[in-house]
């Protein structure tokens, strides 16, 4: 068995696919670098050589291979729909900064469950993320700053969720009672923090034995239709998420109001 990481860059995962062409891999299981696609004809040659080949978490557009996946979109709505339960209308997401498939389908999760609870989307309120942890978060301060600021924010990613948590405390906004924050993904990186984060966390372990089901199958069967496999993601509570201000207040003095929406600053 051979074992290689991209490490998300393209030319290093045009070499290593190469390499595995050289060592005339009976099959391979491989993650695509899933917001940049360069390296599509690489895929076009392993498909075009009968190379059995299965993807997992990221597809590649316009090559049947087998693929394993999560459903972005349903997690993406578990998530916003954790919010909305904790009587948060003013949600915002941090976004890839990219149109890829996953993009799109977390993009759609979150849409559809601001619609199934009849809070209006705001296309301000998606804002793409960064992709170095270092970066600033001029965008998202100034977006918490408004005078009907959002009180929770569902990323794309943990390591977007990460980031958000950072620079908010930097700011002075504190996680959840200013602002609520939830993740996708189940990384590690999660539970480093100081108030762990709230997160959708991705099957993991589900994918990888479900990729090594669909690759020993088709090596068996090479004349198998290609096959789509995406699995549920779950909801893993932590301490990043809190109820909405008003409806704290309410639990507090256990008077009735209606849930009104309480700006940062």
């Amino acid at each position: 068995m051979l074992l290689s990481q991209s490490h998300y860059n393209e030319e290093t995962e045009r070499r290593k696919i190469s390499l595995f062409r050289q060592y005339e891999v009976d099959g391979c299981i491989i993650v695509p670098i899933p917001f940049k696609q360069h390296n599509k004809h690489v895929f076009e040659n392993l498909r075009a050589n009968d190379t059995a080949v299965v993807c997992v978490d990221a597809a590649v557009q316009g090559v049947p291979f087998d693929f394993v996946g999560t459903d972005d979109a349903y997690g993406a709505h578990l998530a916003t729909q954790h919010l909305l339960k904790l009587g948060h209308q003013r949600i915002a997401c941090l976004a890839f900064g990219d149109t890829s498939v996953i993009r799109t389908a977390r993009l759609a999760g979150y849409r559809r469950a601001l619609a199934a609870a009849k809070v209006a989307y705001q296309p301000h309120w998606v804002l793409p993320g960064p992709w170095e942890l270092s970066a600033p978060a001029d965008g998202l301060l100034a977006l918490c700053r408004e005078r009907h600021a959002p009180s929770a924010i569902f990323a794309m990613s943990d390591l977007l969720a990460v980031w958000a948590y950072f620079r908010l405390r930097e700011a002075g906004l504190r996680v959840p009672e200013d602002v609520s924050l939830i993740g996708f993904g189940g990384l590690h990186e999660g539970t480093w923090l100081e108030k762990p984060l709230t997160t959708v966390a991705q099957d993991r372990e589900g994918m990888g034995r479900q990729a090594v089901a669909f690759l020993l199958q088709r090596l068996q069967q090479p004349a198998l239709a290609p096959r789509k496999l995406l699995l549920k993601p779950t909801l893993v509570t932590r301490a990043t998420c809190g109820a909405h201000p008003a409806v704290s207040a309410l639990a507090t003095n256990g008077t009735r109001h209606h849930l009104r929406s309480t700006p940062l600053s």
